[in-house]
């Protein structure tokens, strides 16, 4: 009885610790709650079939989409320094074109 009693306690104390340490889902689980959303689902409907609550669904799905717009920030700068280096490219391409025409101008002017 009096290991049983022990027991108990420390049951206990493992139940109010685990009530308060933050649980860490994994990201793939993350990604998945977060695609029953756009797939239609309700937050509440998934957070009920889960057993998680609405509030850190709505977490995952604000930090998912900031990272979203981020990402496609970072895209469009990209695609803006992308186009200044074809521009420059481009440029220097074109003096080459004109220097090598002026050069087999001169070099046939020469031994005509």
């Amino acid at each position: 009885m009096r290991n049983f009693t022990k027991l108990c306690l420390i049951q206990q104390k493992v139940n109010a610790v685990a009530s308060t340490t933050a649980w860490a889902a994994p990201q793939n689980f993350k990604q998945q709650v977060l695609q029953k959303v756009h797939g239609g689902q309700s937050v509440s409907s998934v957070a009920r079939e889960l057993g998680i609550s609405e509030g850190i669904i709505y977490q995952w799905k604000e930090k998912m989409d900031n990272h979203d717009n981020n990402r496609v920030s970072d895209l469009e700068k990209e695609v803006v320094q992308l186009r200044q280096q074809l521009r420059q490219a481009e440029m220097e391409r074109d003096i080459l074109k004109k220097s090598d025409r002026r050069a087999a101008t001169a070099i046939f002017a020469k031994s005509g």
